[in-house]
């Protein structure tokens, strides 16, 4: 057995912990990829991804995902959503399991609310995580439509824009603020909103 005594107990320094490194989340389209750099940009490592213009779930090394352009963190910060143009799709990364996993959309460019890996969608763009972490709004480009997608039940629905399925070849390169369409493919309602390829 063996002991410390009093004296040198407190002669021992306490060992401080290492700070934790904050680190700039970067999307690179063209590289099918997610960077990670720190704050004085010294540090650029590849985080996510494999450079390949594809559709797989895996390790954070061997995920691909073809041309990501959204990037938001969950609110408690565990998951990333990644929405990337060329498999129509998000995925989620988990920090716990440095996974990455498709879990919304399909590749192919269409349209269509539905649930998980049924919705149909064309060139996701922007995307944004309500408050309370339960919605992700995004924009639907090549549809012209905003939508949004329950996180827990993995389920979408139209939010608003009369997208390019209407009758009036006017409105499809146009533009006008007003309440959502009462129905998606019929924009010629008064007050409509509508708009292209946001």
């Amino acid at each position: 057995s063996s002991f410390v005594s009093a004296a040198a107990a407190k002669s021992k320094k306490k060992v401080s912990k290492p700070k934790p490194v904050k680190l700039i989340y970067q999307l690179h389209g063209g590289g099918s990829a997610l960077f990670t750099t720190t704050l004085d940009g010294l540090d650029l490592r590849q985080h996510v991804g494999k450079n390949r213009y594809a559709d797989e779930d895996g390790r954070r090394s061997q995920a691909e995902m073809g041309h990501p352009m959204s990037l938001v963190m969950t609110p408690d910060d565990s998951k990333m959503i990644i929405g990337y143009m060329q498999g129509n799709k998000f995925g989620e990364y988990s920090f716990k399991t440095n996974t990455f996993k498709g879990t919304a959309g399909f590749p192919r460019d269409s349209y269509a609310e539905n649930v998980g890996l049924d919705i149909r969608m064309s060139g996701v763009t922007q995307s944004a995580v309500s408050p309370d972490g339960s919605t992700l709004y995004f924009t639907d480009r090549n549809n012209s439509r905003i939508r949004k997608l329950n996180l827990k039940s993995l389920k979408s629905s139209y939010l608003t824009g009369a997208g390019l399925t209407n009758s009036d070849p006017s409105l499809v390169n146009g533009y006008q603020e007003g309440k959502p369409c009462k129905d998606e493919m019929e924009p010629d309602a008064a007050g409509c909103a509508y708009f292209n390829r946001p």
